[in-house]
């Protein structure tokens, strides 16, 4: 007998490409928790959102009419749909972003590692478009386009993506940690509201988990492309940008609630000593 449609060879192999290669924008925040590792006082959510900052504009775009994107699922791979991103997506319209988000990080404030640091995230997001992109990215807004295609691979794009993720969130995991998830033992509840606190902080340990948020970004990635009626321009534009904003949130919320280990200073001074003597 004829197996049911949802065991079929067919449908099985499709849905492993819709949940494990639809992962299409991620690799994007890696260099936000590379140069977070680099530089504490960084802040997350912001160059997370710089990270992707390009495709944020591009959905904007599409709203308003000056680009355009149109679902195209006879493409192999993942990222079936094509774009016309003249603006968003071609070498001037990078250094245009990377220069409007220099003036924004400029007006807020922040020290000038800090400013030059948040124009190579946005940069970053234009080289790592390169091997994946379908010869759509452009060298001026009229072309050429240039693009190596690998998003014509689902395992390929899956597993660069997230290199490119993982190597940023291992570094940052280096340096960072949860705060404690409790009060320490012993201590009585002074007010009524600490125990609704300590649960509060239990909860928010959970959530700074930095595997949780790997796999948060990988599944918001996977729901997207499951989600119903995403086969408008209209529809794609309005989730990517939702999705980008609300990640970048979740990212503002790690940069909060995660600390920075510090070596204690008797262990540096033994390092330091065993230095001069081994020297």
């Amino acid at each position: 007998d004829a197996l049911p449609i949802f065991l079929s060879e067919k449908f099985l192999s499709e849905q492993f490409v819709c949940i494990f290669a639809s992962i299409m924008f991620i690799g994007h925040f890696g260099p936000a928790f590379l140069a977070k590792a680099l530089l504490p006082d960084l802040p997350l959510g912001w160059s997370m959102l710089a990270g992707s900052l390009n495709d944020f504009i591009f959905c904007v775009f599409v709203l308003l009419g000056i680009e355009n994107l149109k679902p195209a699922s006879q493409l192999p791979g993942v990222f079936q749909i094509t774009c016309t991103y003249p603006y968003t997506h071609s070498i001037p319209g990078f250094f245009a972003v990377s220069l409007l988000w220099t003036a924004l990080s400029t007006l807020r404030g922040f020290r000038t590692p800090i400013i030059v640091a948040q124009a190579l995230i946005v940069l970053s997001h234009f080289f790592l478009e390169i091997p994946v992109h379908r010869a759509d990215i452009g060298l001026t807004q009229q072309g050429p386009f240039i693009g190596w295609g690998w998003f014509d691979s689902a395992a390929v794009t899956f597993l660069l993506d997230n290199a490119c993720l993982l190597f940023g969130l291992y570094l940052y995991a280096q340096k960072t940690s949860s705060f404690p998830s409790s009060s320490p033992s012993g201590v009585t509840n002074s007010c009524w509201m600490d125990p609704f606190r300590n649960a509060l902080n239990r909860y928010k340990a959970r959530l700074t988990d930095l595997r949780l948020f790997w796999l948060v970004l990988n599944v918001a990635n996977a729901l997207f492309y499951y989600a119903p009626g995403l086969h408008t321009s209209f529809s794609i534009a309005v989730v990517s940008g939702v999705q980008i904003l609300m990640l970048s949130a979740y990212g503002a919320f790690l940069d909060n609630h995660r600390m920075y280990k510090r070596v204690d200073q008797s262990k540096r001074d033994d390092r330091v000593a065993s230095s001069k003597w081994v020297g």
